[in-house]
């Protein structure tokens, strides 16, 4: 049992050494403007496979030109909430706890998903812990065994032996259920769709004069996702897929797929590299913003002379 906390304890340490959660409440609460605060979660960047509910807030946040307060209040409250979890800062002697209780029941910092799956690998867990309680109990309810002189090594051999696999399988087993996590994460993640409301009135012309902008202030992941959609208009506008807001990069792929009369436009590696950069946060920076460019540039170069036929 005692195994199973020490592997816990270093599990959750190692996760909270990957975000400073202390240092970046701090920063949160000293910003004077939102535009300071898009740039810190822009700098200190949020990982997805750390904490994907805060990653993905932290992105929203960093996508639009101007955040609402609701969103950086619940930002805010969720990175306190966690560098107090983490133990990296004490709550002060008089706490809101009115307000803590709020915080704690809002979506960012609730997931239903991620409890459930807590709860199975605790479960799990103590279930294991258990069994070998009992394992290494049998022994001492059987009569003494008289101890023989020279073969005392052998039990102790063994007993290392046994823990080192018990210890292996602890570890084999913290991946996969921590890889489980991760993976119900990124599905509710691709679940919101490509857009957001308030941009559903935007036009082909002014993602594109976006996606320019972007590129000039150096946030390159986001002019990709405009640089996607505007290849999903430009071939909705030519009549190939509708495009729909509330699908994901791959239902429209597969829609496309799907039409006999597409153009011959290999549509499969732009869905693949936007799938890696804005929901895999893996953005090589410039370059990426130039090959989406460059994929939108050969798309409207084939679909101009069908138009004109």
């Amino acid at each position: 049992m005692k195994l199973i906390v020490l592997l816990t304890a270093l599990l959750g340490a190692s996760l909270a050494r990957a975000l400073d959660y202390d240092q970046l409440s701090r920063d949160l609460d000293q910003a004077t403007s939102k535009q300071e605060i898009q740039r810190i979660l822009r700098d200190r960047h949020v990982p997805l496979e750390a904490d994907a509910p805060l990653a993905t807030k932290a992105g929203q946040a960093i996508a639009v030109p101007v955040p609402d307060e609701a969103l950086i209040n619940q930002i805010k409250a969720a990175v306190r909430i966690r560098a107090i979890a983490s133990g990296s800062r004490t709550p002060k002697a008089k706490v809101d706890v009115d307000a803590l209780r709020k915080a704690k029941r809002s979506p960012l910092y609730n997931d239903p998903g991620a409890r459930e799956q807590s709860n199975w690998l605790q479960k799990s867990l103590e279930s294991f812990g258990d069994w070998l309680r009992k394992l290494f109990e049998r022994p001492n309810r059987g009569p003494a065994t008289p101890r023989v002189p020279g073969v005392s090594i052998v039990p102790t051999f063994l007993t290392t032996v046994v823990w080192v696999v018990i210890g292996a399988v602890a570890l084999a087993a913290l991946a996969v259920a921590l890889k489980l996590i991760i993976q119900g994460r990124k599905k509710v993640d691709r679940s919101k769709g490509l857009i957001a409301d308030d941009e559903v009135k935007l036009s082909l012309d002014e993602w594109l004069a976006r996606a320019d902008a972007l590129i000039a202030q150096g946030h390159y992941r986001e002019a990709v996702r405009c640089l996607y959609v505007a290849c999903l208009l430009r071939l909705d506008q030519a009549s190939v897929i509708e495009f729909r807001r509330h699908e994901t990069n791959w239902e429209h792929y597969h829609r496309f797929c799907e039409n006999v009369t597409r153009p011959d436009f290999n549509f499969l590696a732009p869905t693949r590299e936007f799938d890696s950069i804005w929901y895999g946060h893996r953005c090589k920076g410039e370059e990426d913003a130039a090959r989406f460019k460059g994929y939108y540039q050969k798309l409207l170069d084939i679909l101009n002379p069908r138009r004109a036929a």
